[in-house]
């Protein structure tokens, strides 16, 4: 397999991430509450004003170095979104899964999330390398020509196996068609086991 010039970034953008610093050592030191803040993002020369910051992750949560979901408002979008998710691959060493997996995906002309490497900062301190990703979600199905009322699931919670033994109302999250039932999850899920 080659990898052309094209698909190398010269070079890693930084993201610098500015919050009340007491606000932000709660987030952290209490990882296991769902605890949203408000920030501003810079990235090169714009800022983003009225964001939000909160931890993402069901056990990752508890790593030493964080995964996070930013949303920024609506009159300020970046790259067409306003939600990015900025994950720490605190398990992969190579910071390569996450990227192959994608490129392999848009190689074989699947729909797959947008994902680049980024510098995080925050309150001016580096706090390592990260994967930025698009949520998948209605604006992801939006985006990639399909039906934004369709069902789209996501496994938000260790335990989500697609197996009979998954508890589906705790272990999986609807990210679209919310009114909808899970009917169609239950019949995968039985169809696999």
């Amino acid at each position: 397999m080659l990898i052309s010039a094209s698909d190398m970034v010269a070079e890693v953008p930084s993201y610098m991430i500015y919050c009340d610093p007491d606000e932000y050592s709660t987030i952290v030191n209490v990882w296991w509450e769902e605890i949203e803040i408000d920030c501003t993002v810079v990235v090169g020369d714009t800022v983003y004003t009225d964001a939000r910051i909160r931890l993402r992750g069901d056990s990752s949560r508890g790593y030493p170095k964080k995964c996070y979901r930013i949303t920024l408002s609506e009159q300020q979008p970046l790259d067409g979104r306003i939600e990015w998710n900025f994950n720490s691959e605190y398990l992969d060493h190579t910071y390569l899964h996450s990227w192959f997996f994608a490129w392999i995906m848009e190689q074989l002309d699947y729909p797959c999330f947008s994902i680049d490497h980024v510098k995080l900062y925050v309150n001016g301190t580096y706090i390592g390398l990260y994967i930025r990703g698009e949520p998948i979600d209605e604006q992801f199905l939006i985006d990639h020509g399909m039906n934004p009322d369709a069902n789209l699931y996501k496994a938000s919670h260790d335990g989500a196996c697609l197996s009979r033994y998954d508890d589906v109302s705790s272990a999986w999250e609807k990210k679209a068609n919310e009114s909808e039932n899970w009917s169609d999850l239950c019949e995968l899920i039985d169809y696999l086991d």
